[in-house]
């Protein structure tokens, strides 16, 4: 049979998702599953990586029995996943640890004790130590349960993971290994053993890289059993799920940034300069080493709404259950309607699982500052959207500062869906934002790795020029840009303000064990 369609599989922090095209890039199926998080003790944050996997065959089945096509026309499958969550398995490829999440917070000694080395792993690596290098985890794990490290064969993140599960080869893909391992040598390609010696860990545990552009290797006759799929189907690893998303709207070229939001959020600035900073990631591209990804990350957007949703959209949640026709998140965006830029002076720090660029702190909360008798929910809910695009626009501001030019922001993810934050995006940080209308995110990328990969399509460029389509366009409000600015203002002022009491309280958190 002709081999004429490709799958994704990504696994997110709120959602696993599998979707199949077809050589047109068309869907053909789409189906999600969401997806756990545990946090028994302050400052944890969880996976079990055994439910990914029983999605991820779940899901392939639902699609292809959904298709009606044969197994044997997929021509390649692309995965990618969340970051710095960190996978122990064994020689079997069996877990010997629940995943620790990038929101896990556990490794804070580990990482002030690795400050000593900052500038000597920032000269290798490109990146400095922090909570979102996975080599962090696995100190922790080290240095607090030793035979649980001992146990451990390798470690990956959860697109290698899933991988592992599919071909049984243990692999890191070189988007993953530049931007949160650790112990990679971003000018050698590979992994710097000196590096990993003096982080205290052995390199027979890291797992073999490749180019994210090669083939990882082929769907086993097990892996073939338990989804259905083709046994032999050749395996391609995005990597990190925003790079994936990147190839998926376009975002390929130097000059480009492109904002990637969903539960979690990440700013990309695409550029040819060998540019390094400890106040953002910077990563390998997926079309290869030639292009280099600087990254803001920023832990809460669309779970900031989420958690307000859960705890303070009752009423919405039962309205948008009752009608139908509505969900929840449309009526919260009709209430922040209602308020003006700037929310009443309401501004909102989206710091639910700390800040990570482009100033770490590892102690933080969410902050809501300037409440006063007349404000209103629409107004917080407003304070939510705005707040967490001033955290975007502190790590634009960090890219140009380095001299990058950014004319126009690409943006896709579920918050954009909502024209008013896409409006409010582009009033803070004064630049055209676009959107798109081509499938979303890191599966559409996937599909388009693929579609390389396998030879499908002849290049990433003629896969995007041909597939990506370009939505909406929101140009910026100068009026409202002033007003923003002020307010920017302040809330750098408050975050640094703020600084001491947070540490104190995650300790007093800690120390009472407040959850």
């Amino acid at each position: 049979m002709k081999k004429e369609n490709l799958l994704g599989i990504d696994i997110g922090s709120s959602n696993t998702k599998v979707m199949i095209c077809n050589k047109n890039c068309e869907i053909i199926a789409n189906e999600s599953e969401e997806s756990g998080i545990y946090t028994s003790r302050p400052d944890w944050a969880e996976c079990d990586p055994n439910e990914w996997w029983d999605r991820v065959k779940r899901l392939i089945k639902v699609c292809i029995d959904k298709t009606q096509i044969s197994s044997s026309s997929i021509a390649g499958i692309g995965i990618s996943s969340l970051g710095a969550t960190t996978v122990a398995v064994d020689e079997y490829g069996e877990p010997v640890y629940n995943a620790i999440m990038w929101a896990d917070r556990r490794a804070k000694k580990e990482v002030e004790n690795l400050k000593q080395y900052e500038n000597k792993v920032l000269k290798i690596s490109g990146n400095i130590p922090s909570l979102i290098n996975s080599a962090s985890h696995i100190i922790w794990m080290k240095k607090n349960n030793l035979d649980l490290y001992n146990r451990m064969y390798k470690f990956m993140e959860p697109s290698g993971f899933i991988g592992c599960k599919l071909t049984g080869r243990f692999t890191m893909d070189w988007t993953f290994a530049s931007g949160i391992c650790m112990g990679f040598d971003y000018k050698n390609l590979d992994f710097n053993e000196e590096l990993i010696k003096l982080l205290g860990l052995d390199i027979e545990k890291y797992p073999d890289l490749h180019r994210n552009t090669d083939s990882i290797g082929e769907v086993t006759k097990k892996a073939a059993e338990e989804t259905g799929l083709e046994e032999g189907t050749p395996v391609f690893i995005s990597g990190h799920d925003v790079i994936a998303a990147a190839i998926g709207a376009g975002a390929i070229y130097p000059g480009q940034g492109y904002f990637s939001v969903g539960s979690a959020a990440n700013l990309l600035i695409m550029t040819d300069k060998d540019i390094v900073t400890p106040h953002m990631l910077s990563i390998i591209h997926i079309v290869g080493p030639e292009v280099r990804v600087l990254d803001g990350v920023q832990g809460s957007v669309g779970f900031s709404l989420r958690w307000f949703r859960d705890n303070l959209g009752n009423l919405e949640k039962s309205f948008s259950e009752i009608l139908g026709s509505f969900n929840c998140y449309e009526l919260l965006t009709a209430e922040a309607e209602k308020a003006r830029p700037g929310a009443g002076g309401v501004i909102y720090l989206p710091f639910i699982f700390g800040k990570y660029h482009p100033d770490f702190m590892k102690d933080t909360s969410s902050v809501f500052f300037g409440i006063n008798y007349s404000s209103t929910k629409g107004q917080i809910i407003r304070s939510i959207m705005e707040g967490t695009i001033y955290n975007m626009y502190e790590n634009l501001n960090t890219a140009l500062d380095l001299g990058v030019e950014i004319k126009e922001i690409i943006t896709n993810g579920g918050p954009t869906r909502c024209d008013l934050w896409c409006q409010i995006m582009s009033d803070i940080t004064n630049r055209k934002v676009l959107t798109l209308n081509s499938p979303e995110g890191s599966l559409f990328g996937n599909i388009i790795l693929a579609g390389v990969g396998s030879k499908i399509f002849e290049s990433f460029d003629y896969a995007v020029e041909r597939f990506v389509k370009r939505g909406k366009v929101f140009e910026p409000d100068g009026n409202n840009h002033k007003i923003y600015e002020k307010l920017f203002k302040i809330y750098k002022d408050v975050s640094k303000a703020l600084g001491p009491s947070f540490i104190n309280l995650e300790k007093l958190r800690n120390r009472f064990n407040m959850i």
